[in-house]
């Protein structure tokens, strides 16, 4: 797969991620969700679209494995980002006190606190790619290219605005969960850019 169908992929798949919480909801009701289960994206775990929801995050991870991007950084960024993402999946936080019915048998609290630290090097990775490796410019700064780089700026600032909010659920309950839906899809649409799907440059096309 070449490197635009690649962003495209992960752009479209960061897009996809904050919903499966709310579709799961629309689609099953909220009787199927335990309590405090749209708190946050993780909640999905306990959801009828769980499946979907860790299904996205390993196809995610999985194209974010074979991603070069333009030098080192990028490829390594990428990596680690991949192995956080397959971690988020396999190892659940808990929710309102269930077993995290986790696949490699750990504690419970083992469990949460890994899911946790590996959705926050998931999220400072994605937030380095978009606002210092995708702003970066090898030849001359075009007109699409300041446009673009407004937008990675745009979508960078969203991605800390939102990582700040998960915290402040003692404010709000529904923060982290409005957090999460903001930079994952500050993070997809920063992706999709840089697929080339809006602001080409007219020699790329």
């Amino acid at each position: 797969m070449g490197m635009m169908k690649l962003r495209r992929a992960i752009g479209a798949l960061g897009l996809a991620l904050p919903y499966t919480v709310l579709l799961s909801v629309l689609v099953f009701g909220e009787s199927h969700v335990p309590h405090g289960g749209l708190e946050h994206l993780s909640s999905t775990h306990y959801s009828p679209m769980y499946l979907l929801f860790e299904g996205l995050m390993i196809l995610t991870a999985g194209f974010l494995f074979f991603y070069d991007g333009h030098d080192i950084k990028d490829k390594w960024i990428c990596k680690v980002a991949s192995v956080a993402a397959m971690i988020t999946a396999f190892f659940p936080s808990m929710v309102d006190g269930k077993p995290t019915n986790n696949y490699f048998g750990v504690p419970d609290l083992v469990s949460h606190w890994t899911h946790i630290g590996a959705a926050l090097v998931f999220f400072a990775m994605m937030a380095t790619m978009v606002g210092f490796q995708f702003t970066k410019t090898g030849g001359a700064m075009t007109r699409n290219k300041r446009i673009r780089n407004g937008i990675y700026w745009a979508c960078f600032w969203l991605m800390i605005a939102g990582t700040i909010m998960i915290p402040l659920r003692i404010f709000w309950f529904y923060f982290p969960m409005l957090g999460e839906t903001i930079l994952l899809t500050a993070n997809g649409v920063a992706w999709l850019v840089k697929s080339g799907a809006m602001f080409r440059d007219e020699a790329a096309k």
